[in-house]
């Protein structure tokens, strides 16, 4: 509502997800649908922008003038400590859910899409295949991973016209037009040279997480 605020952690969970509080008026807000739930804020939406999770070393190697946020904040705090251990890769969920689903391994990192439906993308498929294209309910996209743990998803559609991806001979390119692409979405060489995709927003996390906020979800699986 034009009023810009703060987000903090309020040490709580909802099924096994981060809950943060705004500071300006103490709601509550669930990481997974970034709505608002409880408090005078309840049922406002938060606009939901594309990003990346990756590996230090792969990010600086995109980006290498990349600031850094500085560990000296004035608070004494283990930063380079993760404190969850194994709890990544083991089968344990220590906090409950409200729906379980065996369809993947309950800590399998998944992509989550919605529009209209909601449908899931295991991350090793796409580091895997390098490429998918595929559809969300009535919207094209198309998967790229290129770094390991990193994917990005774009809109295929330019100018009213769907576009095939394909991962040949370390390169991304379109089948229609043989244009080449980087992992920024931009067509770098032919055809498209110049032409932009539009980054697409996923949730990225566990599946068990996602399928418990979303029960009907669709799961990608690849056809061999």
């Amino acid at each position: 509502d034009g009023k810009i605020t703060e987000f903090g952690t309020s040490g709580k969970l909802y099924n096994s997800n981060l809950v943060m509080y705004d500071r300006n008026t103490g709601s509550q807000w669930s990481q997974a649908l970034g709505i608002a739930i409880t408090g005078e804020m309840t049922g406002h939406t938060l606009k939901r922008i594309p990003f990346d999770v990756a590996r230090w070393s792969d990010w600086k190697s995109l980006y290498p003038d990349t600031l850094v946020l500085s560990t000296d904040t004035g608070f004494f705090r283990a930063y380079g400590v993760d404190p969850y251990g194994d709890y990544y890769i083991d089968s344990r969920i220590i906090f409950p859910v409200e729906n379980n689903d065996d369809r993947l391994f309950l800590k399998e990192k998944i992509l989550g899409f919605e529009n209209g439906i909601y449908k899931a993308y295991k991350l090793s498929d796409i580091e895997e295949k390098k490429v998918i294209n595929d559809n969300i309910g009535d919207k094209k996209i198309v998967l790229v991973s290129l770094y390991p743990e990193m994917a990005r998803a774009f809109n295929r559609v330019i100018d009213d016209k769907v576009f095939d991806f394909e991962y040949s001979d370390g390169k991304i390119m379109d089948v229609q037009t043989k244009s080449i692409w980087n992992f920024e979405g931009e067509s770098v060489e032919g055809q498209l040279k110049g032409e932009k995709l539009q980054r697409e927003v996923y949730d990225p996390g566990f599946w068990c997480e996602w399928v418990a906020f979303h029960p009907d979800t669709l799961l990608y699986l690849e056809k061999n």
